[in-house]
């Protein structure tokens, strides 16, 4: 019997791994690892977790800092893909304009 080969995509995935208490920087995160976002593998850090001040509703929660950083070059091609970068064309378009909603009231997209 043969056995088949699941496909694994890292498209939406990523990992964060703790960096070693002797090897963090004073300020440094305590974690970093990847993201892959359309092709585009973005690195991560995380730094400690914190207890949220003030009266709103995370008031008192643990929260963790996280930060994204774009390899080099990902910063044009994800412009690319920004809703800045679409162009609606037809006789009363201008730029900027959103196309029109079909007969059930949902984008055409």
């Amino acid at each position: 019997m043969e056995e088949q080969v699941k496909q694994y995509s890292d498209e939406m995935r990523g990992a964060l791994f703790e960096i070693a208490p002797e090897e963090r920087k004073e300020k440094g995160p305590v974690a970093t690892g990847t993201l892959t976002i359309s092709g585009v593998k973005l690195r991560l850090a995380m730094w400690p977790a914190r207890v949220a001040g003030g009266t709103g509703k995370g008031a008192g929660k643990k929260f963790w800092s996280v930060a994204v950083e774009y390899p080099q070059g990902a910063r044009a091609f994800l412009a690319k893909c920004s809703p800045e970068s679409v162009v609606v064309t037809g006789a009363s378009a201008q730029p900027g304009d959103v196309p029109p909603a079909d007969d059930n009231g949902d984008m055409p997209f």
